[in-house]
C-alpha cells in the first residue's frame, strides 16, 4: 500500500499519481503519470509547464491543472 512506503520508495510516477487521483478512461493515473513525465521532461518541466501544453495532455483538465499548479512539487526535482 502506498501509506506504508516513505516518500523516497516510490517512483516519479507514483508520486504523480497521487497528485493526479484518477486517470482517464481506460488508463489509471499511474499510467497516466507515466506518460506525462517523459512527455514534459520529469517533475521540472511539468512544473513549468504552461496550461495550455498540460490541457492538451488526454485526461489532464482544470481540475488537475489546479491540483498540479498549486502544490509546488517542484522541490521533488
Amino acid at each position: 500500500m502506498l501509506l506504508d512506503k516513505e516518500p523516497e520508495a516510490l517512483s516519479d510516477a507514483a508520486l504523480l499519481a497521487i497528485l493526479l487521483r484518477t486517470g482517464r478512461q481506460g488508463q489509471d493515473a499511474v499510467a497516466l503519470a507515466r506518460e506525462m513525465l517523459p512527455k514534459f521532461g520529469g517533475y521540472r518541466g511539468l512544473m513549468s509547464a504552461t496550461y495550455e501544453d498540460l490541457i492538451k495532455t488526454k485526461g489532464i483538465g482544470k481540475a488537475k491543472i489546479g491540483k498540479q499548479k498549486g502544490l509546488n512539487i517542484g522541490h521533488l526535482c
